[in-house]
């Protein structure tokens, strides 16, 4: 648990002052398996920032993997991410409390994807019995990720809400 903690107390690099910005907005085009999409990024006022993202994904769930990868400088799907853009990408969005909370989504899918591997492989195959316990401590170590999970990706969407 204090590792955990230790973890995000992390220090952040400073916010780009917004006159500073080498560009704002910045564009990008990412690449998956569902086709292209397009993505843009602008800082306001107070360190605000709007990513947003076209894939369905993001419009029905308020956020998608596209817009984390970025937000976690993870530019593998981007169709032409040229070093200018990404440096402008990551001026617009160092420092400010989006890209924490990314980083924070990024590292609990990371833990509940674990964790779910790990209850998928632990399950014993006859529940009710002698694995009861087991199979309940597994249950309980996956819901409280889960908890967590659900958490930080709802600061996250919040964050990534329009307004």
């Amino acid at each position: 648990m204090e590792a955990r903690a230790a973890a995000r107390r992390v220090p952040t690099s400073p916010m780009v002052a917004l006159a500073a910005l080498e560009r704002n907005p910045v564009a990008f085009e990412v690449i998956d398996d569902a086709g292209h999409h397009s993505i843009s990024a602008e800082r306001g006022k107070y360190g605000k920032v709007w990513l947003t993202c076209q894939c369905p994904t993001s419009w029905s769930d308020g956020w998608c993997r596209h817009r984390v990868n970025l937000l976690c400088f993870r530019y593998d799907s981007l169709v032409d991410g040229n070093a200018r853009a990404r440096r402008a990408f990551e001026q617009i969005v160092l420092g400010t409390t989006l890209h924490a909370a990314a980083k924070d989504a990024d590292h609990a899918l990371k833990a509940f994807d674990t964790c779910l591997a790990a209850f998928d492989s632990r399950r014993p195959g006859r529940i009710v019995g002698r694995d009861l316990a087991r199979f309940s401590d597994a249950t309980a170590d996956l819901a409280a990720v889960a908890s967590e999970l659900v958490d930080a990706l709802e600061k996250l969407r919040r964050l990534l809400e329009r307004t």
